[in-house]
């Protein structure tokens, strides 16, 4: 693959993320970063997962944050969308032209 392969892929990732863009702020310790745009999934909803653990009876949702390959963020870095907090708990891929991570969501 050369640079323009890739170069067609991030405009292929960047167009998915435009379909559903969602600005977040993250909060990382004291520290507020610039507001960045996204494509958050699940978070409880029909692509969010569950983790259930019989012993506590708990559940835990997840959701996946997409964004540009140069995306800043880091685990446990947190941000509030749609009134839930998302922290950052994943590791984060920078494959395919895109960043993906995913965040446990607290209600």
């Amino acid at each position: 693959m050369d640079a323009n392969d890739w170069a067609a892929i991030a405009a292929d990732f960047a167009a998915i993320r435009g379909d559903a863009p969602v600005s977040i702020t993250i909060r990382r310790g004291t520290t507020v970063l610039p507001p960045q745009t996204v494509r958050l999934t699940g978070g409880g909803r029909a692509m969010g997962t569950r983790d259930r653990s019989e012993a506590s009876a708990s559940s835990v949702d997840r959701a996946l944050i997409v964004g540009p390959i140069d995306l800043d963020v880091q685990p446990d870095d947190e941000f509030t969308h749609g009134g839930s907090v998302y922290v950052v708990t994943a590791p984060i891929d920078r494959r395919a032209g895109q960043t993906t991570v995913e965040a446990e969501v607290r209600q």
